[in-house]
């Protein structure tokens, strides 16, 4: 039997809560109802970089729970005010359910988590995020996109759904 690797996912469920959301997300027989899970929600997908893959997964992980998804490139830096920091926290919160960030200095997406009230994501769909561990430690059925892409959905629908 092989030790399952230590993953640290930054706040997310435990590697095996999340795997085995992932794998029932995988074997789930009517697609559909995935469909309806995050229905009526929208999700803010902050980017400074342009790293279309990673945006894309995210988009499509969210999408595909019936999520919308909105993707801002924010005026502000980690050397902006903290007062205009809250108020786009604050601004993020009223629009969106949760907020992926990629491409955005730590200090900043840190400002946002604790400011705006929303589940905020730092690089989620991104391989530097730890969650591109998992989906090496999956296994089982299906592309490793494919694997990334029920990972993403099992943060979303644990932290959102």
């Amino acid at each position: 039997m092989c030790a399952r690797p230590h993953i640290d996912l930054h706040g997310l469920p435990s590697l095996s809560r999340l795997l085995a959301s992932a794998r029932g997300l995988r074997n789930a027989p009517a697609r559909s109802v995935r469909r309806l899970a995050l229905r009526g929600s929208h999700l803010g997908l902050l980017t400074r970089e342009v790293d279309k893959a990673s945006a894309e997964r995210f988009c499509r992980a969210a999408e595909a729970l019936g999520a919308h998804v909105s993707q801002v490139t924010p005026a502000l830096t980690d050397s902006s005010l903290p007062a205009d920091i809250d108020r786009l926290a604050g601004v993020l919160a009223r629009l969106y359910s949760g907020i992926e960030c990629q491409g955005i200095a730590p200090s900043l997406v840190g400002r946002i988590a604790a400011k705006s009230g929303v589940p905020v994501f730092a690089g989620l769909a991104t391989p530097a995020h730890p969650l591109a561990e998992a989906v090496t430690a999956m296994g089982g059925e299906g592309s490793d996109e494919e694997k990334w892409i029920w990972l993403i959905q099992a943060v979303l629908l644990e932290r959102i759904g």
